[in-house]
């Protein structure tokens, strides 16, 4: 049988063991569990199911619809996780096309003063999926901004 064709159904209690059911629905509130499931990976669910298959009692074994849903809830994650990347992806690219229309602008960051930081922003990158403006030495944020201004 192949899971990867049957629909996914979100339940708090499958990675436990337990079928109560409880699943976020379209209105987006989920409950602690539901929460406490999103923090974990492919490589822990993988062996809270191993888990449960050793040390389930021989007499009352796993039903096969608590296994396929499981399992079923396995590939949802990995497709979850696999949108979450694309859309970090998205969201630097997005980014990063609104910070190019700061270069060759001019800019001031920090505090007003003498320590603020003024100049034309040369480069625009991402550096440890942190967007960067490059402003002669500095290295500023999109947040560090507060002035921009067309250059002279």
């Amino acid at each position: 049988m192949d899971v990867s064709r049957i629909p996914s159904q979100s339940s708090a209690g499958a990675a436990t063991g337990t079928t109560s059911g409880n699943s976020t629905g379209s209105s987006g509130a989920a409950s602690d569990a539901d929460g406490a499931l999103m923090g974990l990976g492919k490589s822990d669910f993988m062996k809270l199911l191993v888990a449960q298959l050793r040390n389930q009692d021989p007499f009352k074994p796993m039903e096969d619809k608590e296994f396929i849903t499981q399992m079923a809830q396995l590939n949802s994650l990995e497709q979850i996780s696999a949108l979450n990347e694309k859309m970090v992806s998205f969201i630097n690219l997005e980014a990063m096309g609104q910070a190019s229309a700061l270069i060759g602008k001019a800019v001031e960051a920090g505090p007003d003063g003498p320590d603020a930081i003024k100049g034309v922003v040369q480069e625009v990158r991402i550096e440890q999926g942190k967007l960067v403006l490059m402003v002669g030495d500095h290295k500023l944020s999109l947040t560090d901004i507060r002035k921009i201004t067309p250059a002279a």
